[in-house]
């Protein structure tokens, strides 16, 4: 798989710093994300600025998600980009053209400015790493009080997130229209790119409580075997 080269669009370029500087504190702050953001820092994914800042707290745009997963899973296409808001000469052009194709939800406008909330990021990462969407959306409906308030074209495509534990949850929510943070988005990228990562909790508490995992087996037909 090809490696994912850059988080921060061409417009906030940041500058590069000493690794002591740049190490500073972070891993105090998001222990939760520290495996992910050192493979990030170290294939160049995110960078800190002249503070040595890495803004891991700091939210994503959506034409950032189109150049992340363009670079991070070698998405190509030959359609002119179908958004009225895409001047050919701005710099997320050739991500967005390459994006489009795999975008859970299209509108007239690509709006690559707007944040990304989870839901949309989470769905997104699943169809351009080439992943299916689920046939149902049991799993999740069942183990997250806010289950529901996910957009109806996210669903199934979140569901392979659920159970593929890419996407966890939080004291029985799955936060879907939270805005996605650079941290959280490097936790979700690297959970693809390495299966094996530890999936911890973003908020040191078990992410799955015992009737949730009963509420599983029984949507999988596990009580009837």
């Amino acid at each position: 798989m090809k490696k994912i080269i850059s988080l921060i669009s061409a417009s906030v370029i940041c500058a590069s710093v000493s690794a002591p500087v740049m190490a500073a504190g972070w891993q105090k702050q998001y222990p939760w994300a520290k495996e992910s953001v050192e493979y990030c820092l170290e294939n160049n994914i995110i960078s800190g600025d002249e503070t040595g800042d890495l803004m891991l707290g700091g939210n994503l745009t959506r034409e950032q998600m189109a150049k992340i997963f363009t670079d991070t899973f070698n998405l190509q296409s030959n359609s002119a980009v179908r958004f009225n808001d895409v001047e050919k000469n701005k710099w997320s052009y050739k991500y967005v053209q390459a994006f489009q194709d795999y975008m859970p939800k299209k509108g007239s406008s690509f709006n690559g400015g707007e944040y990304v909330t989870r839901e949309e990021f989470a769905a997104s990462l699943v169809k351009a790493s080439g992943q299916k969407a689920a046939d149902s959306y049991t799993i999740t409906n069942y183990s997250f009080k806010d289950a529901q308030s996910v957009d109806d074209a996210y669903k199934n495509l979140l569901e392979t997130a659920v159970t593929n534990l890419y996407m966890l949850g939080d004291s029985g929510n799955i936060r879907p229209k939270d805005l996605l943070t650079r941290a959280e988005a490097c936790t979700f990228l690297y959970r693809v790119v390495n299966p094996a990562a530890d999936k911890t909790s973003i908020t040191g508490n078990a992410q799955v409580t015992v009737e949730q995992a009963q509420a599983w087996a029984k949507a999988k037909g596990a009580h009837q075997r």
